[in-house]
């Protein structure tokens, strides 16, 4: 049998097409593994004789019994690379219906019948893998893939600047489910992993304990949420603060929002959030919009102010939301008070507006400023605009 196998495999190589990737180097004429290592050493020190540049190569073997072979899908790609439809025909049988069984010294199991893969030791089998995997190529320019039967190596060519941006976003992603405490003492007892685990049990009233670094990033939104739910959070006396820990590039690119979300905050009709690392999303009036920067565009498509509101009653407004949100109850009082006679002030000034428009007869404007103050808008809907 092997040596009719090995009459297939010599007729499967001289009829295979010469557009099969260049960089599979087993089972092609006048190639081995040494021109597989030495291709992939030229081409690296070639891209390392340019300035600030960086080489990453990953070997992987490709295990056939974890990625098991699909004698249907092989026989397509073997149609499409040109094989006589015969021969497809009986490596198809070949491989569909194998009786196997195990034995040990006298005992052997039931026959189970197999449909998948390749019989290990057979001399088809690794050009038949190396066909079925042949479409695993590079698609990007930065990449090369060498591959020789079953085991590959993949060459990614970086520049100072690319692996700078990697490695920034593989730290992002690594801190995703990190909480930064603040308050506590340091103290080498304090900030151990069964210390921080009774902090957060015993502030936040969890139910089960958690370390700092979370290995769920679930269980990291849930501490953020009860953090924020629950208010100024207090320590064996201190005041402590919990929020993500971002590295510094996240941080500022979340906190360009801040003066957004501060126009947004308070709006039952506004539904928004951040999305990791930083996109503001927003649904307003069945609509959904994400930015990416803090485009002005992105507070102007939910505002639906009053005309009486001025810069200084917003300024007032968002004032008394930092107050509420410190717990300092004495402020809140005094802006209260403030913002009362603030209100009071501008809608006087807008009713002489529309009392000085219907002198000048501009009934179109009375009307509508008319409808704002008794909040009669109809059934008018707002547009969300791109952002320009």
């Amino acid at each position: 049998m092997k040596c009719f196998e090995r009459l297939v495999k010599s007729f499967i190589t001289s009829s295979l097409p010469d557009s099969l990737d260049p960089l599979q180097f087993a089972y092609r004429p006048n190639r081995s593994t040494e021109d597989a290592i030495a291709l992939t050493l030229h081409t690296a020190l070639s891209h390392l004789d340019q300035r600030d540049t960086y080489v990453r190569c990953c070997s992987l073997t490709t295990v056939q019994h974890s990625t098991p072979l699909c004698p249907s899908k092989l026989v397509t790609k073997l149609r499409d690379l040109g094989l006589n439809s015969a021969l497809c025909d009986w490596i198809l049988n070949f491989l569909m219906g194998r009786p196997q069984a195990v034995r040990m010294v006298s005992t052997t199991s039931s026959t189970l019948t197999l449909n998948t893969g390749a019989p290990q030791g057979c001399v088809l089998s690794p050009l038949l893998y190396s066909l079925f995997t042949h479409d695993c190529v590079a698609t990007h320019s930065s990449n090369t893939i060498v591959i020789f039967a079953d085991d590959m190596t993949d060459c990614h060519w970086l520049t100072d600047l690319e692996l700078s941006e990697k490695n920034e976003d593989i730290e992002k992603r690594s801190r995703r489910c990190n909480v930064r405490i603040m308050g506590i003492a340091e103290e080498p007892v304090l900030s151990s992993t069964v210390s921080v685990s009774k902090l957060l049990k015993e502030v936040l009233q969890l139910e089960k304990v958690i370390i700092a670094k979370l290995h769920y990033y679930k269980d990291c939104v849930d501490v953020l949420r009860r953090a924020r739910q629950q208010g100024p959070l207090r320590y064996r006396g201190q005041p402590i603060a919990i929020f993500p820990d971002y590295t510094a590039s996240v941080a500022k690119a979340r906190a360009a929002f801040n003066d957004v979300r501060n126009l947004l905050c308070g709006r039952s009709d506004v539904h928004y959030g951040i999305l990791f690392p930083a996109h503001l999303h927003i649904s307003y009036s069945g609509d959904t919009k994400e930015f990416q920067d803090p485009d002005p565009d992105c507070a102007l498509l939910t505002s639906n102010n009053k005309p009486w509101i001025t810069r200084d009653l917003k300024a007032l407004l968002n004032k008394k939301k930092m107050a509420f949100r410190a717990g300092d109850r004495e402020e809140q009082r005094r802006v209260q008070h403030e913002l009362r006679d603030m209100l009071r002030t501008c809608k006087d000034n807008y009713r002489r507006k529309l009392e000085a428009k219907v002198q000048q007869n501009n009934v179109r404007d009375v009307w509508t400023g008319m409808k704002h103050i008794t909040g009669d808008e109809g059934e008018r809907q707002a547009d969300i605009r791109e952002p320009g």
